[in-house]
């Protein structure tokens, strides 16, 4: 799980109402508390007809070279990079599996879980809750073959807070982790992100500044900051921590929006 790079930044700061869904929207259920959440109600997928419908829409000579790749013995590899080369990871997630089930080790499931998991970022209903729930079950199998690897850890503690079934659970994963390796960027981020997300801004803000005192060059932290601050109404923090990352920032596209969205605050 990446942090936003910085196309993801550009289009998120397209406008005001982006920026706050790079803090909100990527996050769908995430307490840093107790707070009991009923199990989604999932609705039968078929992957297989999912499958078939993009197939349906591939060029002919795709079509002819798809065809030579499932004649193949165990071709699952194979299959799995000409839908990742036709920008369907949920698929090429679908064949990783089969070839981790056939040959199960920690970077084979490991990859399955990733692959899954960007899937279900642009999926819809019931495909989303078919991608992230084999993610988790993909990640789990990883786990069980290197119970000490903290970046999946991570990773199915995300899954879980986004699956909307189990969300303690993944909190208490990115808990495990950051008591084992205070340091892990990534756990501390979605921490503060979860926390965020459930309004609790004082331990997100203790998150956020922790990061910036691990790895000061991680300028993202500060948006992260400006809009935390700014729903709580402390417009002055906010625009002091967005103008330390326009001081940081390379980029001129999402400086621009970030100006934007300053006077938007001095305004209100």
């Amino acid at each position: 799980m990446k942090t936003p790079s910085k196309a993801q930044l550009t289009a998120i700061l397209g406008a005001i109402a982006l920026l706050v869904l790079l803090l909100f929207a990527r996050k769908t259920g995430a307490p840093e508390s107790t707070k009991k959440s009923e199990s989604p109600q999932h609705v039968d997928f078929s992957i297989a007809i999912f499958i078939d419908s993009i197939k349906a829409t591939l060029p002919e000579a795709a079509k002819l070279q798809l065809a030579k790749l499932e004649a193949l013995m165990n071709g699952n590899d194979s299959l799995s990079q000409f839908w990742l080369s036709n920008s369907q990871p949920g698929i090429a997630a679908f064949y990783l599996k089969k070839g981790a089930t056939l040959l199960p080790t920690f970077t084979s499931w490991n990859k399955a879980g990733e692959f899954f998991y960007k899937a279900s970022r642009f999926a819809k209903d019931e495909a989303r809750h078919y991608f992230i729930d084999n993610a988790i079950e993909s990640y789990n199998k990883a786990l069980e073959l290197d119970s000490t690897n903290l970046d999946t850890k991570v990773n199915l503690g995300i899954c879980y807070v986004e699956s909307s079934g189990e969300p303690m659970k993944g909190i208490m994963l990115l808990r495990e982790v950051v008591s084992k390796d205070s340091t892990h960027i990534n756990a501390q981020l979605n921490l503060g992100l979860f926390a965020v997300q459930s309004g609790q801004y004082d331990k997100a803000i203790e998150r956020f500044e922790r990061i910036l005192q691990m790895k000061p060059e991680f300028t993202e932290a500060y948006l992260y900051l400006g809009q935390t601050y700014a729903s709580m109404g402390k417009k002055d923090k906010a625009i002091e921590a967005l103008e330390k990352f326009k001081k940081l920032s390379n980029d001129a596209a999402i400086s621009a929006e970030v100006t934007e969205y300053i006077n938007q605050l001095k305004n209100s």
